[in-house]
């Protein structure tokens, strides 16, 4: 299934067919999921992705379709705006299962190799840990202060999305892959900028997008 990035079809649905809109909306989330997945995809065993489809959906038409109804067409595509409804869905389930969704994603190597190798964690990886949780915690306050536009380029950088994998899940034509990352550069220097402020280290920021 090819993704319509810009206006899919059943958001033209909800009032006069709502049957198909759910239907369409389920295909479509399907083919989101198989195309484009955020990487912390990968931590939801594979007997359970059929259930985070069902999951996404059910989020999006409850309430007469009121989350669908929150897309407004003002220069992001739908797909960058449905990126994000599927990542929390996905970190909910996480939620659910008693798993942090921000340790699975983010967590750095050192600190989860030692967590994988010894489940009693030490004291020295408590404090590791607690640390990590303060500095994350900092740069999602960053991350409030910065426009949609860089949000949404370092949450796919974060993901593991390469520039030209970028405009491919987007829609937008592959000549526009450089200024991406340009625009991708200079997000994260406003990142930066605002992480030095809170005397962040910005060697956690480069091991949180790992590129």
């Amino acid at each position: 299934m090819s993704i319509d990035n810009t206006w899919p079809q059943f958001l033209d649905q909800l009032h006069a067919d709502p049957e198909s809109a759910a239907k369409n909306l389920y295909n479509y989330t399907i083919g989101y999921l198989r195309e484009c997945p955020p990487r912390i995809y990968a931590s939801i065993p594979e007997d359970h992705r059929p259930d985070l489809a069902h999951d996404v959906v059910v989020h999006c038409i409850k309430d007469d379709f009121r989350v669908l109804r929150q897309y407004v067409n003002r220069g992001k595509p739908f797909a960058a705006w449905f990126y994000f409804i599927v990542r929390n869905t996905i970190m909910d389930a996480l939620r659910k299962a008693g798993r942090n969704p921000e340790t699975v994603d983010l967590q750095p190597d050192d600190v989860g190799a030692k967590h994988r190798a010894n489940p009693g964690p030490s004291s020295s990886d408590v404090e590791k840990q607690a640390e990590f949780r303060e500095m994350l915690d900092a740069v999602y306050e960053c991350m409030k202060e910065i426009d949609d536009y860089c949000r949404l380029l370092l949450r796919m950088a974060a993901d593991e999305y390469l520039p030209r994998e970028m405009v491919r899940v987007l829609r937008w034509s592959a000549d526009k892959a450089k200024k991406v990352s340009n625009d991708l550069g200079y997000c994260r220097k406003k990142l930066e900028a605002l992480l030095i402020e809170r005397d962040i280290s910005i060697d956690f920021l480069k091991s949180l997008s790992r590129k």
